[in-house]
């Protein structure tokens, strides 16, 4: 069954580009994700008690043909590769990989929440995630990104640092 997905990544610790970029490639070019696109990445500070210093994000988006927990393997694999752990406990990371919806699917086990529980009320996800949505409905929520981020205060204290690239290309290096 294909369903569209999103993942939020995050790094902030060591080379937070880089990580972002390397995640971004090594999801990509796996063959059960299709027609990956890739938002802009943001700045922004730590949230919700998490360590260190401030965090790039950006969501990658596209459609998946597996079930869910095939997606969080392919997602802690990526993270372990980063050398990020995988239980961090408002620690520092290289690298945070977090499903924010698989079509709409709902799941609540040990392992996995299905939508994230915190993806509407996070700047940080809802900013990248209307690069591609926009203002259309996020699945199994019912709103959109852009919806959302009016409701939310402090909604402009994210900095863009790159724009979204084409379809299915990475970043460009500026």
């Amino acid at each position: 069954m294909t369903r569209p997905f999103a993942v939020a990544m995050g790094s902030n610790m060591g080379d937070r580009d880089g990580h972002l970029r390397s995640a971004a490639s090594a999801l990509m070019i796996d063959p059960r994700i299709r027609l990956p696109r890739l938002a802009g990445i943001y700045e922004s500070d730590p949230a919700e008690g998490v360590g260190g210093g401030a965090f790039l994000n950006s969501v990658l988006a596209g459609l998946w043909v597996s079930g869910a927990h095939q997606l969080l393997d392919l997602c802690r694999s990526v993270e372990l590769s980063a050398g990020s752990e995988i239980r961090k406990g408002g620690s520092e990371r290289p690298l945070d990989l977090d499903i924010l919806y698989l079509g709409d699917e709902t799941m609540l086990d040990a392992d996995l929440v299905l939508p994230h529980p915190g993806m509407t009320r996070r700047v940080f996800v809802l900013r990248p995630l209307a690069d591609l949505l926009g203002d259309r409905p996020i699945p199994s929520v019912g709103s959109s990104p852009l919806e959302l981020l009016a409701r939310l205060p402090g909604s402009g204290d994210i900095a863009t640092v790159e724009n979204p690239p084409s379809p299915g290309e990475i970043w460009s290096r500026a």
